[in-house]
């Protein structure tokens, strides 16, 4: 099975996120929820040995079996890595300017 990549554009708590940015480690996306605009940049985790997510039982008690993630998948930093892996912003410009940060961080890497 391929790795998976983060999806470019997708739907989450009711917000739209769709990537305006990306490179190897690093991506930038608008979070939008009717006419409210606000823009993350991140450093896209990438996972180190395959996972399989534990089976969990849903309402109706039935079983459901965890997804299965192979190694090098992509994914979108935690509520816990914010702040170290992931950034908000109100403003495009000033999320733009991280960005940059960040992917010239990315290249001296």
């Amino acid at each position: 099975m391929d790795p998976i990549v983060l999806s470019k554009s997708f739907t989450k708590d009711k917000f739209n996120f769709r990537q305006l940015k990306r490179s190897a480690k690093t991506a930038l996306y608008e979070k939008s929820k009717g006419d409210s605009r606000s823009y993350e940049v991140i450093r896209i985790k990438t996972s180190a040995k395959d996972y399989q997510f534990p089976s969990r039982t849903n309402k109706n008690g039935e079983e459901i079996k965890g997804a299965f993630r192979p190694a090098g998948s992509e994914a979108y930093p935690s509520s816990e890595d914010w702040g170290t892996y992931g950034f908000s912003y109100t403003n495009r410009d000033t999320a733009s300017a991280k960005y940059r940060e960040l992917l010239s961080k990315e290249e001296s890497e």
